[in-house]
């Protein structure tokens, strides 16, 4: 068998996600999202072979049967990967299009009609014909197969820019425009392959797509806090410095640091238990993040109970706004518990004339703690942290 051009890109692809697999299954992380991302791998790369044995039969080298077969497999296989990249979106954003009871049926079939387009071109050759001899041609109404083809990913791809349009949260806005760049691509050239069969646009487009969220994994787990989902420690530090930088230099004083610590924490987990504490955690970091809003703010979790906002803005009211909103949240987060979470806020403002950021820091901090004191001091309970 002579590796043609079109052959060697799919072995090169089927290479390169091999490689994927083995980086995100070695990690032996078992986030949802991740597993179904290595479903995805696994997937196209079945696709991948399947592809490879269409590219040397489509000539008639298989005969007709075979080609009828190879061609309904492609169908099939094609649907699973999108319906994986489907899933995957939704695992990251939260959707649930196919939970409950039978929801497994949607995705049956999904692939099951995709199959069948490939039963009915045996029979009409409207989508895509195969001769007597085996020989495979391209039907007239091939674009449909494409556009049936990418509807699933079509399907996300329209609620997460309408998630974009809805979302009070910039970050939030920010990761639904983000997949929504991965799958446009896909969605195009999933059309383009069902056209030109010559190139395999496809296999290329995922693997490069599935490489992309690769590094964006490995990306996000160097700087996201694994029990909040907010940014770490080590990217809060790298973030303050560049931030204190780019002020001082711009000669503005438009950047603020509140530092937040919850109160009577120890009580929290002592009565009720670490799974509690590490709830509360949760919930609170979850707070923070919903007062936040379209500000522009950057949000870490800087161990444990303790939380970070670095926020740049040119009015110092809309950090006493902010403040607010926050405490407003937790207060929501107290009702119906037999707790009570409260935050003790800390802020500085470069405003102040601080010559470091460490120094703003410490500023922020002492802040914090003052308001600590206080808040034991109006309450009456006996500081146990």
């Amino acid at each position: 068998m002579m590796i043609t051009p079109y052959i060697f890109i799919d072995i090169s692809c089927i290479f390169l996600l091999t490689i994927l697999f083995i980086g995100i299954h070695t990690t032996g992380n078992d986030d949802r999202s991740e597993m179904i991302y290595r479903k995805t791998v696994v997937s196209a790369i079945v696709l991948i072979v399947v592809d490879i044995f269409w590219s040397i039969g489509k000539d008639g080298s298989f005969g007709h049967n075979w080609m009828v077969l190879i061609n309904i497999v492609y169908c099939a296989m094609e649907m699973l990967v999108f319906i994986c990249w489907m899933d995957y979106s939704n695992s990251v954003l939260g959707y649930r299009y196919h939970s409950g009871k039978g929801g497994i049926w949607i995705p049956v079939m999904l692939i099951l009609v995709s199959a069948s387009f490939g039963v009915l071109s045996h029979w009409s050759g409207l989508f895509f014909g195969v001769d007597d001899s085996g020989v495979l041609s391209e039907g007239p109404l091939g674009f449909v197969y494409g556009l049936y083809a990418v509807s699933p990913i079509l399907a996300i791809c329209i609620l997460m820019l309408r998630d974009a349009i809805r979302a009070d949260n910039r970050s939030e806005r920010r990761r639904c425009l983000t997949l929504t760049m991965f799958i446009v691509p896909i969605l195009l050239i999933g059309i383009f392959q069902s056209i030109w069969y010559d190139v395999p646009f496809l296999t290329m487009a995922i693997t490069l797509d599935l490489l992309v969220i690769f590094l964006m994994l490995q990306d996000q787990r160097i700087t996201t806090d694994p029990l909040t989902g907010l940014n770490n420690r080590p990217h809060l530090e790298e973030y303050m410095t560049k931030t204190f930088e780019k002020h001082r230099s711009n000669g503005d004083d438009g950047m603020y640091i509140l530092i937040m610590d919850m109160d009577r924490f120890k009580y929290i987990v002592d009565t009720f238990g670490h799974s509690t504490g590490s709830e509360c955690i949760v919930k609170a970091a979850d707070a923070i993040r919903r007062a936040c809003g379209n500000e522009s703010c950057f949000i870490a979790s800087y161990g444990g109970d303790e939380y970070i906002i670095v926020m740049e803005s040119d009015d110092r009211g809309k950090v006493d706004v902010l403040c607010d909103r926050i405490r407003s949240e937790i207060t929501e987060l107290n009702r119906g518990q037999p707790f009570e979470i409260h935050l003790s806020i800390g802020v500085s403002a470069l405003s102040d004339g601080y010559d470091s950021v460490r120094s703003m820091f410490e500023a922020a901090d002492q802040d914090m703690f003052e308001a600590k004191n206080r808040f034991y001091e109006e309450t009456g309970y006996r500081r146990r942290k």
